[in-house]
């Protein structure tokens, strides 16, 4: 999870990295009204690098679990 006021990056829909059993990697890109796959080296490059960057910004399980709860405290009371 994303801390809130954590800087964005510009990647606004969900994607995911996969490697298939001959050891290639591609991304996938969640759309509407359908994801689609990017196989091109220099794409699925993006997609690891974006992945790492997210990686690194998130919070730790530990504090995801305390800043979701405080998120439901504070919107469900």
């Amino acid at each position: 999870m994303l801390p809130v006021g954590s800087s964005r990056h510009g990647w606004v829909c969900p994607f995911g990295v996969l490697s298939l059993a001959e050891g290639r990697r591609v991304a996938h890109v969640d759309g509407f009204p359908r994801g689609f796959v990017l196989a091109e080296e220099d794409d699925v490059r993006e997609a690891c690098d974006a992945y790492d960057q997210l990686s690194a910004m998130s919070a730790s399980p530990n504090d995801s679990v305390g800043l979701l709860d405080a998120i439901i405290k504070e919107d469900f009371g």
